[in-house]
């Protein structure tokens, strides 16, 4: 018995799978066709019978034997007619099952092509005019890559300006203590009476230099907490894209486990198929064997009416053999 199981192990686009429905059996009698005949034979008897009946005198013996011989063949019509109607009965239960199969095998069918589909990636890329989720995926992450590159450089110059600013105000401090020193040495060489203004002008210097650090410090502060931001907002989409990654893989998996429970599914339906197949042949051998049987039966009341022919040809012989005998006398 052929397998259809290649077709889901080696798919092919114009594969196709049309199963049809069995039958209803009519199994032939000596090469005729179905119970047809039996009955026509039966109708055949009846009338030769009559015709015995009308060209001969019958003893009592001989009539009951006829009838009883055409009681038995009656019978034996009827519990065919039964079994082949029977049996034709559950044939079409089981073409009905069989459709049934059919609307799910062809289901199957449509959903592993639609898979199938889904799941294929064009090589010829180049003449696609709209582009494959693949693709998409690699557009994608070249922009990541591109975005990466730019925030790196970013952080890159952001510091390369710090540093700057931690160089000047290292500058101004040394600065600052150089003229403090300065400052004092020439506090300790002036008169008296211009320490009071020389101080004061020493102060509001310190004063504004101290202002000046104090922005370069608020400045860098602002560039790390920027770089901070930017390195947040990357972690964030960097995190979100390999979540839609993940979920594009998950969603494959699934498709092709789905596609493993379909497999299995179409399998066991063939298999039913197969059983069925399988019933329909031993209720085909039980008919034949039956058949057969109901051949061999009417063998034997053929014979049996050669012999009451003979009889009834003896019978007339006699008869004629009489009434020769009475013309004598």
């Amino acid at each position: 018995m052929n397998s259809y199981y290649e077709f889901y192990d080696t798919y092919q686009e114009e594969d196709t799978f049309q199963p049809g429905a069995i039958p209803n059996i009519e199994k032939n009698v000596n090469g005729t066709d179905s119970i047809s005949f039996i009955r026509n034979e039966q109708e055949n008897i009846i009338n030769i019978i009559d015709e015995f009946k009308n060209d001969a005198n019958l003893s009592n013996s001989d009539n009951d034997k006829i009838n009883s011989l055409m009681n038995e063949i009656n019978s034996i019509v009827k519990n065919i007619s039964a079994k082949e109607n029977s049996l034709n009965d559950i044939i079409e239960e089981k073409n009905h099952q069989l459709e049934m199969k059919d609307e799910e095998i062809r289901g199957l069918n449509e959903k592993y092509q639609k898979i199938l589909d889904d799941s294929s990636v064009d090589e010829n890329t180049e003449n696609n005019s709209s582009p494959t989720k693949y693709q998409k995926i690699v557009e994608q992450n070249e922009h990541l890559n591109e975005l990466i590159k730019n925030l790196e450089k970013k952080v890159n110059e952001f510091k390369e300006e710090i540093k700057e600013k931690g160089d000047t105000i290292v500058e101004l401090e040394n600065k600052l203590n150089r003229t403090n020193i300065e400052n004092v040495e020439k506090m300790e060489n002036d008169d008296a009476d211009n320490n009071n203004v020389n101080i004061d002008g020493m102060y509001n210097e310190l004063q504004e230099k101290e202002k000046t650090i104090e922005k370069l410090v608020e400045v860098v502060q602002d560039k790390d907490n920027n770089i901070k931001k930017i390195n947040e907002s990357n972690a964030t989409e960097i995190k979100n894209l390999m979540k839609k990654y993940d979920d594009e893989i998950k969603e494959k998996d699934d498709a092709i486990n789905q596609l493993v429970i379909d497999n299995n599914n179409i399998k066991t339906t063939m298999n039913e198929r197969d059983t069925i197949i399988q019933e329909k042949d031993t209720i085909i051998k039980d008919l034949t064997e039956s058949s057969n049987e109901l051949e061999k039966i009417i063998k034997e009341k053929e014979s049996s009416l050669t012999e009451m022919n003979e009889n009834l040809n003896h019978k007339d012989k006699l008869i004629e053999n009489l009434n020769m005998e009475n013309k004598k006398l």
